[in-house]
């Protein structure tokens, strides 16, 4: 009997589903019920957030990402400050650094993204 490790089952699996995926990919995506055939797709009369553009999408997540952003650079000064007071160790303000460098580059990434982004 085979044993083939846990992780070269799952990507064993994912494999199957990419091939069946791409395989589909060529034909009309469509849903029976009840011997109808409707489509996938949604058009204007039935899409249920029709205000969302691209554009107010981008705003949003912008919004949330100035917040997060905001927050984790509050939290850099204040372990900084903790470190120049020696109440915790260095090693703490290296991840917080980087988890305030990431925040700040995906901020700006929505931003750019969001000016982009056609009226």
């Amino acid at each position: 009997m085979l044993h083939a490790p846990n992780h070269q089952l799952q990507f064993f699996g994912l494999f199957i589903l990419a091939a069946h995926v791409l395989s589909r990919a060529g034909r009309r995506s469509r849903c029976h019920r009840g011997g109808k055939a409707f489509r996938l797709r949604p058009t204007p009369a039935n899409v249920h957030t029709p205000t969302m553009t691209l554009k107010n999408a981008a705003l949003l997540a912008l919004v949330g990402t100035v917040l997060m952003t905001a927050l984790l650079v509050w939290n850099f000064v204040f372990t900084f400050l903790n470190v120049l007071r020696d109440l915790v160790p260095a090693v703490s303000l290296f991840s917080s650094l980087i988890y305030a460098f990431g925040a700040f580059s995906v901020m700006v990434f929505f931003f750019v993204f969001h000016r982009a982004q056609k009226a």
